[in-house]
C-alpha cells in the first residue's frame, strides 16, 4: 500500500519562574518585612497569585518571620509553589520586673530591666536620670520612660522604648462602729464594726486581721466592756493599729432611805420614804406599790400602813430593778 510520513511537533510551555524581592525585619519585635513579585514567566498568562497568609496582588507588607508560600497558576491551570523564608531578626528585647512600692509613704519601688541580645555597644537613656542603668531602686510615685539603643547597622539603630508606671499607695486606713454593751441582762452584748480602707490587696485576698481577745474576723459581736485594739496586715506586710472601747454601766441598785420628822407637840411621828438608785444609766423614775408618791421622779412616798411596799426604778436606757421594803 502507499503511505505517508507526517512530522507532528509538541511544544511544551516554559515552566513557570517568578522573580522577587525579599525585604528582611530589621529589629526584634517589629513586623515590617516585605515581599514584592518583581516578574512572572512562563507557562500562559493571565496568572493567578495566591499566598498562604491569604493575601492577594503580588506585593505583601508588614509581615512577621516565617515561610511564606507563592502559589502561580497560569491561564491553564498549570501550578507552581514558591516559598519565601523571612527570617526572625536577632534578639534584643527587654524582659521587666517592676516591683511597685510597698506601703504608703515609701519610696521603694524598683526596675529592672533584663536587657536581651543586641548588637553591642547597647545605651540605656532615661528619661529622668540619663546616668541610670538596666537597675532602678527606691523609685517614687511617677512614669519612668527609658530609650534603649543598640549599635546595629544600617543606621537607624534598632530602639526599645517603654514607659513605666509606678503607682501610689492608698494609705492603710481603720475605722469602726461601735455598740456599747448596754443590754440589760446581757453583759456580753457590745459590737465593733470594723471598715477597713486602702493598702495593697490582690484579688481574691483578704486584709489579716488580729484582735486583743485573738478574734481574726473583721468584726467582733457579743463581747463585753473593755478596750479591744486591733492589727490590720496587707498583702505588703504594711500594718495600721487601732483600739476601741466598749463600754458598760454599773449594776442598777435601789436603796430605800428613810427620813423620820417628830413633832413633839402633837407627838406625831411622819416618815417620808426616797427611792435612791445608782448605776444603770441616770435618769432614774420611780414607782410605788402603795401610799402617797411625790417628787419630780415619783422618788418620794408617804403612808400611814404598815407593811411591804414594792418599789421599782427604771433608767433612761429601760432597765428596771426593784425592792420590797417593810414600813412598821
Amino acid at each position: 500500500g502507499c503511505t505517508e510520513t507526517l512530522a507532528v511537533t509538541i511544544s511544551q510551555n516554559d515552566e513557570i519562574t517568578i522573580q522577587y524581592t525579599a525585604t528582611e525585619i530589621r529589629c526584634d519585635g517589629d513586623n515590617d518585612a516585605s515581599i514584592i513579585i518583581d516578574n512572572i514567566s512562563g507557562g500562559i498568562s493571565p496568572y493567578e497569585i495566591a499566598w498562604s497568609n491569604f493575601g492577594s496582588g503580588t506585593e505583601q507588607y508588614n509581615l512577621s518571620p516565617g515561610t511564606y508560600t507563592i502559589t502561580i497558576t497560569d491561564a491553564l491551570n498549570c501550578s507552581r509553589d514558591f516559598d519565601v523564608v523571612i527570617a526572625a531578626p536577632p534578639i534584643f528585647r527587654i524582659d521587666p520586673v517592676v516591683n511597685q512600692i510597698s506601703c504608703f509613704g515609701e519610696n521603694d519601688a524598683s526596675i529592672q530591666l533584663n536587657l536581651q541580645g543586641g548588637v553591642q555597644p547597647v545605651t540605656v537613656q532615661w528619661a529622668d536620670d540619663p546616668a541610670a542603668g538596666v537597675e532602678r531602686n527606691n523609685l517614687a510615685p511617677g512614669t519612668y520612660s527609658v530609650v534603649i539603643t543598640d549599635s546595629s547597622l544600617p543606621l537607624p539603630s534598632c530602639t526599645i522604648q517603654q514607659d513605666f508606671v509606678i503607682y501610689d499607695v492608698l494609705p492603710l486606713q481603720i475605722s469602726a462602729v461601735t455598740t456599747d454593751a448596754l443590754d440589760c441582762l446581757e453583759v456580753n452584748s457590745g459590737a465593733v464594726n470594723l471598715s477597713i480602707t486602702g493598702g495593697t490587696i490582690a484579688s481574691g485576698s483578704n486584709y489579716q486581721i488580729v484582735w486583743s481577745n485573738n478574734a481574726t474576723t473583721e468584726d467582733l459581736n457579743n463581747i463585753g466592756p473593755g478596750t479591744y485594739y486591733v492589727t490590720v496586715t496587707d498583702d505588703n506586710g504594711c500594718e495600721i493599729t487601732g483600739e476601741w472601747e466598749i463600754i458598760r454601766f454599773e449594776p442598777l441598785e435601789l436603796i430605800i432611805e428613810v427620813n423620820t420628822d417628830y413633832n413633839c407637840e402633837t407627838r406625831e411621828v411622819n416618815q417620808t420614804f426616797q427611792a435612791v438608785a445608782q448605776g444603770g444609766v441616770p435618769g432614774y423614775t420611780y414607782s410605788w406599790s402603795s401610799g402617797t408618791v411625790t417628787g419630780a421622779n415619783n422618788d418620794y412616798m408617804q403612808t400611814e400602813l404598815n407593811g411591804l411596799v414594792n418599789v421599782e426604778v427604771t433608767d433612761s436606757y429601760g432597765c428596771s430593778q426593784s425592792i420590797s421594803y417593810n414600813v412598821d
